[in-house]
């Protein structure tokens, strides 16, 4: 509901993605967007029909490629941030839903004034969500399980500091309550110490140390609900052989 435009194709195929471009770029003169998301459907289409090995899957990437450019030249990459994502990728013969490295294994690319160039390490899709909210200085999702990539950023020490205790208080919110939903208790006295001193910090304007304790409380979270969950799933294992 709060969209304020919308445009959807109902089949798939270069023609629909064209007239998603047609739009999106029409999109981006008239309404100039805070956020716009579009969605090209062929690569995928052409991987289910003939597989990524085929001819065919090769000439839609490359359409893509060309639409994709076209938006780039479009907007002012000195005001706005330009992210590609993909889903999932597919098997030479067609199809995906495996655990092959081609199928789980995309490319993430962003590129904005505010961007830092350079190959990064592994991008979780559980990172999207997070760090497209921080771009657009919403907060981050209450339900997110991933991290706002703050390291691709260009961010003065204050904003930083800011946007890693927000980011701990939502993370060690949604922490206790994943752990009581799995019967796993709650999270450990160290990481809610963390938390506290984070915010007392950022009061305080010690922006180093809130940024530490933060991102200290963020990591161990992640670790203990990654730790409850093998337990969970281990004991569920257990009772069953």
């Amino acid at each position: 509901e709060l969209l304020y435009t919308r445009y959807y194709v109902t089949t798939e195929g270069n023609a629909a993605d064209k007239l998603v471009i047609e739009h999106a770029l029409r999109f981006l003169d008239e309404f100039r967007p805070n956020f716009l998301l579009v969605h090209l459907r062929q690569v995928d289409a052409a991987g289910h029909k003939y597989g990524a090995s085929s001819s065919e899957y090769q000439q839609a990437a490359l359409r893509c490629d060309d639409y994709i450019r076209q938006l780039a030249t479009s907007m002012d990459l000195k005001r706005s941030v330009l992210i590609i994502v993909s889903s999932h990728g597919h098997l030479d013969q067609g199809g995906h839903g495996g655990d092959e490295a081609e199928v789980l294994n995309t490319p993430f690319v962003m590129v904005g004034e505010n961007v830092l160039s350079g190959n990064r390490d592994v991008v979780l899709q559980t990172d999207l969500a997070p760090t497209i909210a921080t771009l657009l200085g919403a907060p981050v999702p209450s339900t997110a399980q991933g991290n706002a990539r703050l390291d691709m950023l260009r961010t003065g020490s204050v904003d930083k500091a800011q946007k890693w205790v927000a980011m701990a208080n939502q993370r060690v919110r949604i922490g206790n309550i994943y752990l009581y939903s799995i019967g796993q208790g709650p999270l450990s006295e160290t990481i809610e110490g963390d938390m506290l001193v984070a915010r007392s910090s950022l009061q305080v304007r010690n922006y180093e140390s809130a940024y530490e304790l933060a991102r200290l409380a963020v990591e161990q979270t992640n670790q203990e609900m990654q730790l409850a969950r093998h337990s969970r799933i281990q004991h569920e294992r257990d009772r069953r052989a």
